[in-house]
């Protein structure tokens, strides 16, 4: 199974930003190697600045959210591999 293209649209679409009030949690899976708060400027991520200038976050309002950022990626998975579980941890931020 591989992932959906994206809509046809969108070029056009305009990014949604959302402020959140100081205090709010985020929840977050993350490499167990790294430091909770790591913003990631590799090329290999799917929102990473294609040529690494910036770099990315993954964060969720909910720990589901945060769950299936991590885990759930892989369109048709059936199963978390136990290694990959290993290698996470998880904060509240």
């Amino acid at each position: 199974m591989t992932a959906p293209l994206p809509p046809r649209d969108i070029a056009r679409r305009k990014t949604a930003l959302v402020t959140l009030a100081p205090g709010t949690p985020m929840h977050r899976f993350y490499w167990a190697d790294r430091e909770p708060v790591h913003f990631d400027t590799g090329l290999g991520g799917r929102l990473n600045a294609p040529d690494g200038t910036y770099g990315v976050l993954y964060a969720a309002e909910t720990e589901n959210g945060a769950f299936a950022e991590t885990f759930l990626r892989i369109p048709g998975r059936q199963q978390i591999p136990a290694d990959l579980l290993a290698a996470k941890a998880y904060i509240q931020l």
